[in-house]
C-alpha cells in the first residue's frame, strides 16, 4: 500500500507498506505528481518505509526511475526504514543510483528529524515528526 499527501509547506509525504506491486508504484505517480508540481521547487519529501517488506524485481528500477525523474526539485528526501531490513539495503543502492546528494536514508525518526531541521520550516518540522509518530 502506498500513500502520498502533501498538507504542509514544501513537504511531500510518503508511506509504502507491505509488498509493493507494479500496479501501485504506477498507481502512486498521479498524485505524487500533482504533490510536485504544486509545491515547484525545493520539494521536501519525507518517506516511510518502516512497514514495507522486500521490493521485487520488478518494482525496484520503478522506484529508482520515480527517484531519478524527481531529482531537480529535490530540496531533501529523507527516507525512514526499520534497522536492519532488507528494504534498507535495498534502497540504499537506489538512492546511491538515483545520484542525488540531497537524498538519504535513515533509521532513526530523530536523526532524520535534525537532517531536515537544517532547512526546513518549524511547521515542516513539527508535520514531519507527526508523521512519524
Amino acid at each position: 500500500m502506498i500513500t502520498v499527501a502533501s498538507t504542509v509547506g514544501r513537504i511531500i509525504e510518503v508511506r509504502f507498506s507491505g509488498d509493493l506491486t507494479p500496479t501501485e508504484m504506477k498507481d502512486m505517480r498521479t498524485p505524487l505528481s500533482q504533490a510536485v508540481v504544486r509545491i515547484g521547487v525545493d520539494v521536501i519529501f519525507v518517506v516511510d518505509f518502516r512497514t514495507c517488506g522486500e521490493l521485487s524485481t520488478e518494482v525496484t528500477p520503478m522506484m529508482l526511475g520515480l527517484m531519478r525523474s524527481d531529482n531537480r526539485k529535490v530540496h531533501r528526501s529523507a527516507h525512514l526504514f526499520a534497522p536492519g531490513s532488507k528494504i534498507l539495503e535495498q534502497m540504499k543502492v537506489a538512492i546511491a543510483e538515483a545520484a542525488n546528494a540531497n537524498r538519504r536514508a535513515f533509521q532513526s525518526a530523530a536523526a532524520l528529524t535534525t537532517w531536515l531541521s537544517e532547512t526546513a520550516t518549524p511547521e515542516e518540522i513539527a508535520r514531519t515528526r507527526a508523521f512519524f509518530a
